[in-house]
């Protein structure tokens, strides 16, 4: 977000804020938040908020049963793959009657072998990777998305949704995901 606790929020039109979560380890701004359409906020509902990163579960709950719903930055460093084990703690956690989960987010992870426009392989990406695969996750990302690396992905075990990238809003392309 590049938030702070200076800035109370930010209006979106035709949007409500769901929950914020900032930063609390000492560096400037940052932080995730999650909107949601106006018609649909009533049916969202944060879930809970990672203790250790930067990262906010909530549940869309529909027809069909509810949806668990990740945002996450992780920031850059390699060799660190502690994000990667709470993510997997908190994916144990949380997933037990969800219809499906939908994960986004800055992750900063390198791995070739799997995602494409990698700058390296990494522990991370190589950790991310695996963890995907135990959960049946899939990365839907296609195209670089900060310069010529792909850093922001959209991991689902849903057939149905899609994603593009679109043009860059800063210094990263924004992702849409349907």
């Amino acid at each position: 977000t590049w938030l702070d606790r200076a800035v109370a929020g930010v209006k979106l039109e035709g949007y409500r804020l769901v929950a914020r979560r900032d930063r609390d380890d000492g560096r400037k701004c940052g932080g995730v938040a999650v909107y949601a359409l106006e018609q649909l906020a009533s049916r969202v509902t944060l879930l809970d908020t990672s203790p250790t990163d930067e990262r906010l579960w909530s549940l869309l709950h529909s027809d069909r049963g509810p949806y668990l719903l990740g945002v996450w930055y992780k920031p850059p460093a390699p060799g660190d793959t502690s994000g990667v084990e709470t993510l997997r703690a908190e994916l144990d956690k949380h997933c037990e009657k969800e219809v499906g989960v939908v994960l986004l987010g800055d992750l900063n992870v390198h791995q070739q072998r799997w995602l494409r426009h990698s700058a390296r392989n990494s522990a991370e990406g190589a950790a991310l990777q695996e963890l995907c695969g135990d959960y049946g996750l899939r990365q839907l990302v296609r195209e670089p998305t900060r310069g010529d690396h792909l850093l922001d992905l959209l991991l689902t075990d849903l057939d149905a949704v899609k994603c593009r990238v679109l043009p860059p809003l800063a210094d990263h392309c924004l992702l849409e995901a349907t």
